[in-house]
């Protein structure tokens, strides 16, 4: 009898701590229901959080001597763009889009899709360097270490290393912010909305 008290108590626990950690997500108001000074509140929280959260420094001398990126055109891009480094600590990652000729049909069928390589990436440590598949930098992103509550940002600079925009992640949002702090657009489990609450049709 006791094991069986002793099993309920521990049951009932774990239900307990359980619940907690899921009550809040399925039962906080979705993004459309806020009220727009709930929203703001919650736009500038992330943008309190962006200033306060430490992100490494970005500059042509972390590019250079980091990656020996001197110019915008990488000079081994032979070797990474066929997924390899001897950079250290680095990775490189192949990029690809998927494609499919259109109009083409072989015994009723369409054509075969198929992924053509259009670049690669090289990572390291917080920083995430995008280039074409000529070698041809095209902008960095820089990303902040996780908080506590998982929170996390991503800073994305052009080739010229100019502020393009800002990805804050906390989850169920995801919230854009333009090179200004304006926000673009928020995703909350994959649906996009404005500030307004508004529903965001996205292209393609």
């Amino acid at each position: 009898m006791k094991k069986v008290l002793k099993f309920l108590l521990l049951f009932f626990v774990f239900l307990g701590v359980f619940a907690t950690g899921i009550l809040p997500v399925f039962c906080s108001e979705l993004w459309s229901e806020l009220t727009q000074k709930e929203r703001q509140e919650y736009v500038d929280n992330c943008l309190k959080n962006i200033g306060s959260i430490q992100v490494p420094e970005i500059s042509e001398k972390i590019l250079e001597d980091e990656f020996g990126l001197s110019t915008n055109r990488d000079p081994n891009f032979k070797l990474h763009s066929q997924g390899i480094t001897h950079i250290n600590g680095a990775n490189s990652t192949r990029t690809f889009t998927r494609y499919q000729p259109q109009g083409l049909y072989l015994m009723g069928t369409k054509s075969p899709v198929a992924d053509v390589q259009v670049g690669y990436v090289i990572n390291k440590d917080n920083y995430m360097l995008e280039f074409n598949k000529n070698g041809s930098f095209q902008f960095v992103t820089v990303r902040s270490d996780k908080t506590s509550e998982g929170i996390y940002f991503e800073k994305i600079y052009s080739k010229n290393l100019n502020l393009k925009s800002t990805i804050y992640y906390d989850y169920p949002y995801r919230v854009i912010f333009d090179s200004n702090n304006e926000v673009e657009k928020i995703f909350e489990y994959g649906q996009a909305y404005n500030i307004r609450g508004k529903k965001i049709k996205l292209k393609g």
